[in-house]
């Protein structure tokens, strides 16, 4: 009994040593505790008053009760506005975390511009700052207005918007900015809550792109001219007209002898076309979902249903690929969308009697390769291994499936050899990415039949043909470590943004693209793992428009702001020194 006494009684010292007890947090009035907040504009960084800011506790213990009166307290949390001179201030806090949240409230929103809300989280008390600092910056939008008018300086009434450039994948495309709006009985225009940067300014109807009026009144992008907006802004007198000369008119005879329609009561097939679209060439942007020409096609077809008489009219002058749609209905399990293109040049003379054929498109097989071995590989794929492969059109072309932007994204597991029918012919961009694999694996090779299209990620495909796609995976990748150079700030403004680019010619090579995002609070550091052996050149962004590094004229501007890396099999870069770049 004596022994099994003593034993507890060194336990519980044993016990105590082991863990000491922490000090209970202190109450508001021992710990006197606050958080001053300041709201200021983001680029001039006057004050912004009226702003609403709530403290959230990160526990179950609340402020004292003895709270200034313009504190108001709605369960758990306390709000308070901002005075005159931007700054709000909680005062009277219990040791402990908080967060601070503030939301976009009337023409002021963050940087971020799909960012409804920020906030940070902070403590307060003796073990790090009884008193602690935050800033927050908020912008306001600009306005656009103008006036349209026709030929005869007559007011339209008409929809029109502002369209700012984004990048996908590698090729600059237009994005609507706002809802749009429509012009009054004046032909005049207001386009509001418009973030910082460059727009196009178009009108906006059923017609196709060609046909739709950019500023300062030309017809498609090519020529169009981007206003330029500041924050805060009113940008007045942007007026133009809408010309007169609409162009010529394209007309000819569609070709259809597919079969996998419907059959009338003769016996014959219905080869009836489905749509129609002509698609701008050259224009240096893509389009994503060209509009359909209404009413081009005539219906029933002539002779026995094959041959589709056609027209389109007012096309202005420029380089075009026209579409035509035949959709096979026979098949149980989906709808095969049948499209080939037929490349047109317009100038200022009508185009008679062409005659575009709808072709069959081409089947392509996909498969996995271990070092390019037919063989079971030495070190085969993890069992939750996943390959993704997207092909991405060159040129602007209609969407081939019913839903999603253009191009396919197809997931398979390595042992699967999955192929994808009906791809329209023409060019594709080829990016694959390596899901579930082992941090040395990477792409070494992509192979179409036998040729290698790995430095330029391009493949050509034609009509009515079988193709392969062959992705050879290899171990013993590169890595890279680095941190990023602040230039002596102690604090990153904002997220950063730090990506690897192949040097030329792997450029348009998407898979070899690599990027990270580093938080305003991280220590700056940053890695890349899996990487071909190759040259390369690593950045560090701020304010960098997603998916930029990936295309040549923006990066034209800060190409030799990079750092140059030579990656070879197995090897492993560290203390790779970034410098910051900030995106004007």
């Amino acid at each position: 009994m004596k022994t099994f006494t003593l034993l507890l009684f060194l336990a519980l010292v044993a016990q105590q040593r082991q863990s000491p007890q922490q000090p209970a947090p202190l109450d508001a009035d021992h710990c006197r505790c606050s958080i001053e907040v300041t709201v200021k504009r983001a680029v001039t960084g006057e004050p912004i008053p009226n702003i609403e800011l709530q403290l959230r506790a990160a526990d179950t213990r609340t402020p004292s009760p003895d709270v200034p009166i313009y504190l108001q307290l709605q369960g758990t949390l306390l709000t308070v506005k901002t005075a005159a001179s931007g700054r709000a201030e909680f005062r009277n806090l219990a040791e402990g975390s908080y967060t601070i949240v503030v939301r976009r409230q009337g023409d002021f929103f963050f940087e971020e511009p799909s960012s409804s809300v920020a906030q940070v989280s902070v403590y307060v008390g003796p073990r790090e700052k009884p008193i602690q600092q935050l800033a927050f910056t908020m912008l306001t939008g600009g306005t656009v207005n103008g006036r349209i008018l026709d030929s005869n300086r007559q007011p339209v009434r008409t929809a029109i918007n502002a369209y700012q450039v984004e990048f996908q994948n590698g090729q600059r495309t237009l994005v609507a900015s706002s809802t749009g709006e429509e012009t009054n009985e004046l032909g005049e225009y207001q386009l509001t809550h418009l973030h910082a940067g460059e727009y196009y300014i178009r009108t906006v109807s059923s017609l196709p792109q060609q046909n739709q009026t950019y500023y300062p009144g030309v017809f498609g992008p090519r020529s169009a001219v981007p206003v330029t907006v500041q924050e805060g802004q009113e940008l007045s007198g942007i007026d133009f007209s809408i010309p007169a000369n609409m162009g010529v008119t394209i007309s000819g005879i569609i070709i259809n002898t597919l079969s996998g329609s419907d059959t009338q009561p003769n016996g014959k097939l219905l080869h009836t076309l489905s749509s129609l679209y002509l698609v701008p060439r050259n224009t240096g942007l893509y389009f994503d979902f060209p509009q359909e020409i209404p009413n081009a096609a005539k219906q029933g077809g002539t002779g026995n249903g094959t041959e589709f008489p056609f027209e389109i009219q007012n096309v202005p002058p420029g380089s075009y690929d026209l579409y035509p749609l035949f959709l096979d209905t026979t098949i149980d399990t989906h709808v095969e969308r049948h499209m080939s293109p037929t490349h047109i040049d317009v100038g200022t003379e009508d185009i008679r009697n062409i005659k575009p054929v709808i072709r069959k498109g081409t089947a392509l097989t996909i498969r996995a390769s271990r070092d390019g071995s037919a063989s079971p590989p030495t070190t085969p794929f993890p069992e939750a291994s996943m390959l993704g492969v997207n092909l991405i059109p060159k040129d602007s072309q209609p969407s081939q499936s019913f839903s999603g932007r253009n191009g396919f994204d197809i997931s398979l597991k390595p042992s699967s050899w999955p192929s994808i029918s009906e791809l329209m012919e023409g060019g594709y961009f080829v990016s694959v990415r390596l899901s579930g694999f082992l941090p040395s694996d990477y792409v070494s090779d992509i192979r179409q039949g036998t040729r290698s299209v790995f430095d330029d990620g391009f493949v050509a495909l034609s009509s009515d043909t079988t193709d392969s796609l062959e992705v050879i995976i290899r171990s013993g990748g590169g890595t890279i470590q680095g941190r990023i150079n602040t230039n002596g700030q102690a604090r990153r403004p904002s997220p950063v943004t730090v990506t690897l680019v192949p040097d030329p010619p792997r450029r348009q090579n998407l898979s070899l693209y690599k990027n990270a995002t580093i938080s305003p609070e991280g220590n700056g550091n940053f890695s890349f793992t899996g990487l071909a052996p190759g040259t390369y050149r690593v950045f560090a962004w701020e304010n960098l428009p997603s998916g930029a590094e990936q295309n040549a004229e923006f990066m034209s501007e800060y190409e030799t702001r990079g750092i140059s890396v030579t990656i070879s099999a197995g090897l492993n870069l560290t203390n790779i020194d970034i410098p910051l770049i900030h995106v004007h």
